[in-house]
């Protein structure tokens, strides 16, 4: 019997799990345990999916968003290695990978260890790796006693460093949470972003361009799978009230082409083993590809779904069949068809109905808010007003619908 132990940082991770082919249909001699932490409120579907799950105490380490203290999960785990010596630590989620790689340790399994999983959770750990093969924003890290010291002085030294402007953000946090562009010394905004995020920050060059974001899916350390997409607008536009998505690129683009080997050889400086990796990469103002940053996890939003609509692949199964040991068969060849995903940001005030946004293509927006509620205005990832799916009978159907998604009107408010 093989013992799959998974350890989950959020309820949205769990809702995707749908996708996973042995969650569905069970493969003979799979036993699924999960570990979560209490600020997982809704467990219901721990119990349909696993055979056993365990719940351990949520903590707060600044150093570390992981929900779970390693010491915790290495006890909840530790009656499930009694009479099983086949077993696997899955991360599920962004900020999982480090504890997983902890409790391998612990109990010498075989997987990525805490130094190689460092490369995908550490952003300055990450740039300084891959920076051996591959173009890396200029970077620093940030030192919040100098700012507090002397935000101005701190702020030019920055500047003077990296160029005008420059972005800070956290170095293991996700979601564009806590990160800010600061335009001069007299910005307010580190301020705002250290309060948001208690964690290390660090200080880089500001890039502008075209965004990509790459999947790479690694059996034995060799790429298997590769997909690249599009952004329409970089993260961060979407605190400025635009939508945020991407479109998956053809196989044969050239800039597809361009940048999987680019990631490919960025990613040959790391650890990865078994499964896949999400990588955002901007093409330049000079049409040059630069390295932003990596995890070692399928993409968020509704990407694995786009993939699937428009290439026939499921990353996600792929990835989670490869971490289990089970058996893969990747094809990875364009349907025909076309399929993109954005979020959409909040605007302040109350939701009194939905629109219409005008798409060719057939449109699924899931909201997380109903009319009648009322929204502030401020939008980042983990605080939008929902996401947008759509599909069409042809790629460049798609395409069309996806060059107007920016500046689409899905809601209306009034004043609250």
């Amino acid at each position: 019997m093989r013992r799959l132990i998974y350890l989950f940082d959020s309820e949205s991770s769990i809702s995707s799990l749908h996708l996973v082919s042995f969650f569905q249909e069970r493969e003979p001699g799979i036993e699924l345990i999960a570990i979560v932490d209490t600020g997982i409120a809704d467990r219901s579907r721990l119990s349909a999916l696993f055979d056993r799950h365990y719940v351990v105490p949520t903590t707060f380490d600044p150093l570390d968003p992981c929900p779970m203290a390693l010491s915790d999960v290495v006890a909840a785990a530790q009656a499930e290695f009694i009479g099983c010596s086949d077993i696997r630590i899955i991360g599920y989620g962004e900020y999982t990978p480090l504890v997983a790689a902890g409790l391998r340790e612990h109990f010498n399994l075989d997987g990525m260890r805490v130094q190689e999983t460092l490369a995908f959770r550490d952003k300055l750990v990450m740039k300084s790796v891959v920076g051996n093969a591959v173009r890396v924003p200029k970077n620093m890290r940030f030192d919040r006693a100098k700012y507090a010291g002397s935000p101005k002085r701190y702020l030019q030294m920055l500047g003077q460093a990296l160029g005008w402007p420059f972005i800070i953000k956290p170095v293991n946090a996700a979601s564009a949470l806590g990160t800010r562009i600061i335009r001069s010394a007299l910005d307010a905004d580190p301020a705002a972003a250290l309060a948001e995020f208690a964690g290390s920050f660090e200080a880089e060059s500001y890039i502008t361009g075209t965004l990509l974001h790459c999947e790479i899916v690694y059996r034995d350390k060799v790429p298997l799978v590769a997909c690249c997409s599009r952004f329409n607008r970089p993260v961060l536009a979407l605190a400025e009230g635009e939508c945020v998505g991407s479109i998956p690129l053809m196989p044969d683009d050239p800039l597809s082409v361009r940048a999987i080997e680019f990631c490919r050889l960025a990613l040959a400086q790391t650890g990865i083993r078994d499964g896949i990796t999400h990588t955002e990469l901007f093409l330049d103002k000079n049409d040059q590809l630069m390295f932003l940053e990596t995890a070692a996890r399928c993409p968020g939003g509704r990407v694995i779904e786009a993939y699937m609509e428009t290439m026939g692949v499921n990353l996600l199964d792929l990835d989670q069949r490869l971490k289990a040991g089970l058996p893969v068969s990747a094809r990875c060849e364009p349907s025909g068809r076309g399929a993109f995903w954005a979020v959409i940001p909040k605007k302040a005030g109350r939701l009194i109905r939905m629109r219409d946004a005008g798409f060719g293509g057939t449109c699924e927006v899931r909201p997380f808010f109903e009319v009648g509620d009322v929204m502030e205005g401020h939008s980042n990832f983990e605080q939008i007003f929902g996401i947008v799916f759509v599909t069409a009978p042809s790629y460049q159907a798609a395409q069309r619908d996806f060059d107007n998604v920016t500046n689409a009107t899905f809601f209306d408010v009034e004043p609250a």
